[in-house]
């Protein structure tokens, strides 16, 4: 389902994530939303729950059970959803200051993962 990788370059893509491997932590764990998720979404300042923020991309109720969730030893890091472009959290983002940048990328085609519940 997902692929990671440390990379030195970035452009927003579909389906690839890009963080800042330090501050997104060790491990890191793929699984779907649950009611109360909360992530600061990058460029905002305030926590924002998951489903408003799938439904705010214009996500069907029906389909955002297809959201993965990357989440680290402090909470959510990111959010990705198949065919859109995914949303660190705001603590993860990549900026001037980052030295690692790590690349998920999200396969929608492997049907054979289940993300932890």
């Amino acid at each position: 389902l997902v692929q990671m990788e440390i990379v030195h370059a970035m452009k927003p893509q579909p389906n690839r994530l890009f963080l800042d491997a330090l501050r997104a932590g060790v491990p890191l764990r793929l699984r779907s939303a649950k009611n109360g998720d909360r992530f600061v979404p990058m460029g905002m300042r305030i926590r924002k729950r998951v489903s408003r923020f799938l439904m705010d991309m214009g996500i069907p109720v029906g389909d955002r059970k297809e959201a993965v969730l990357i989440e680290g030893p402090n909470g959510i890091v990111g959010v990705m959803f198949p065919g859109r472009l995914p949303r660190p959290d705001e603590s993860a983002k990549v900026d001037e200051n980052s030295s690692s940048i790590l690349s998920i990328t999200l396969n929608p085609e492997n049907k054979n993962y289940e993300p932890n519940q």
